[in-house]
């Protein structure tokens, strides 16, 4: 490795070795808070939902992580004559996350469904395809913890070292 690839990282102050494909000024250990910060933004803010529900949604979408990733690049490395301002980065986050959502909305043509647990209708898209409503999707994760919970004490806490298993989101899946 040469000292190019030796880097001060700007969230934590760390020196670290990048690999030579890492154009950012990011700490492994940063990078991957920063991954998770976007994935409760595509969520929450993005989509408009409940964190319960990340296992039901799809992935943060790689153009997102690259927008907040702007922060942590080179000066001049996109044509900046300056860092990239928060005011800039939201604005930009914003704007790809609802092409985003747009895009990944459209995948699938949007239709009416009535969901299997309450009878309630609801929208199926490219984001939301599962034979339950969203509501009734967080109450199934809710139960599923609940229910570890109750039949491991401690499950989910450090001391009991292991968590509580994902809910198996596929069973939920429309057939078409």
């Amino acid at each position: 490795m040469t000292s190019k690839n030796k880097r001060v990282c700007k969230e934590c102050g760390r020196s670290f070795t990048a690999s030579p494909k890492w154009d950012y000024e990011l700490c492994e250990d940063c990078s991957i808070i920063v991954y998770e910060k976007m994935e409760k933004y595509w969520i929450t803010e993005a989509l408009g939902l409940s964190e319960v529900l990340d296992k039901f949604l799809p992935s943060l979408p790689r153009p997102l992580f690259e927008v907040a990733l702007k922060k942590y690049a080179p000066i001049g490395q996109y044509d900046l004559g300056e860092a990239y301002t928060d005011k800039e980065l939201n604005e930009e986050l914003k704007e790809v996350a609802a092409r985003e959502k747009e895009r990944m909305a459209k995948k699938v043509p949007f239709r009416t469904a009535k969901c299997k647990k309450c009878g309630t209708p609801y929208t199926v898209d490219g984001i939301w395809q599962y034979n339950i409503c969203k509501d009734c999707a967080v109450k199934e994760v809710l139960n599923w913890r609940a229910y570890w919970v109750k039949q491991v004490p401690g499950i989910g806490t450090m001391r009991a070292g292991f968590d509580i298993p994902p809910i198996e989101v596929n069973k939920y899946l429309l057939e078409d």
